[in-house]
């Protein structure tokens, strides 16, 4: 569990430095401060995800939202519009082919 952050430690650098921190730190997708005490705890910071890492992503929350209307309009015990099915389909497939693309 993390403790809760009470104090702050104030430094100084350069211009050309802090810009360094903050470019290498945004690259890792994270703040200064985050980047800073990985540093200085030896830690490693997560990397960033690849463009298709995140395509991978917004696909399947894509996919979730689809199927979420899908599940509500079932427990409304209304029957899903076949507009619905099919638009589900076909982002479910949209991701199966980007997959198998992406391997060739």
């Amino acid at each position: 569990m993390e403790s809760i952050k009470q104090t702050q430690i104030k430094i100084r650098v350069s211009i050309e430095k802090k810009a360094e921190i903050k470019a290498t730190a945004e690259a890792l997708n994270s703040s200064m401060s985050e980047f800073i005490l990985a540093k200085v705890d030896h830690t490693e910071l997560p990397r960033p995800m690849s463009d298709f890492e995140r395509e991978q992503l917004r696909l399947i929350s894509e996919i979730g939202n689809r199927l979420n209307i899908l599940v509500k309009k079932v427990n409304n015990n209304s029957r899903p519009d076949d507009v619905y099915l099919q638009i589900v389909i076909e982002a479910v497939d949209e991701f199966i082919r980007y997959v198998i693309n992406r391997d060739q």
